[in-house]
């Protein structure tokens, strides 16, 4: 059984006050809500992601570079919201980093981890950490397509 993550608690917290407070209406635009989302939501988003990642790789460094909350709407009725964040995941032994992307669709109470574009051609880790070696290994794994970054769950980083 698969433990639940920090992230996971934030996005039901998160999918609960956009739906109690009609996010979903058309009386406020979608751009007002995604600046509203992003300036109230970021840093906890930051705290959780940060603490799920740190359950099992407390060695490294957790830097958020970048996040960006989007909501859509299907006929007003509340289709899928996405909370993205890159991430750069440093190990201080080594002066080393290795970029992911943390993606969280706010309906489905699903975060995904997947590696940054710019490993698309490396079947290694290109440098020495053990620690990013790891998680590279883990998340290139789940391609299925070279080139393809086919993401895996946040729990099973954090957990398995």
């Amino acid at each position: 059984m698969t433990k639940e993550t920090n992230t996971e608690k934030i996005t039901l917290e998160l999918d609960k006050y956009l739906g109690d407070n009609n996010f979903f209406d058309d009386l406020v635009t979608e751009n007002e809500i995604n600046r509203l989302i992003n300036k109230n939501w970021k840093a906890k988003f930051i705290i959780a992601i940060t603490s799920d990642i740190h359950k099992r790789y407390e060695d490294l460094q957790v830097d958020i570079s970048y996040s960006k909350f989007e909501l859509y709407e299907e006929n007003t009725q509340g289709g899928p919201c996405t909370f993205f964040h890159q991430a750069i995941l440093t190990d201080p032994k080594n002066s080393e980093a290795l970029k992911i992307f943390v993606k969280t669709l706010i309906n489905y109470n699903m975060t995904t981890v997947y590696l940054d574009s710019i490993y698309a051609n490396d079947n290694h880790y290109p440098g020495k950490s053990k620690r990013l070696s790891e998680i590279f290994k883990k998340l290139k794994a789940a391609d299925s397509i070279p080139g393809y970054f086919n993401p895996i769950r946040l729990n099973e980083l954090a957990y398995k």
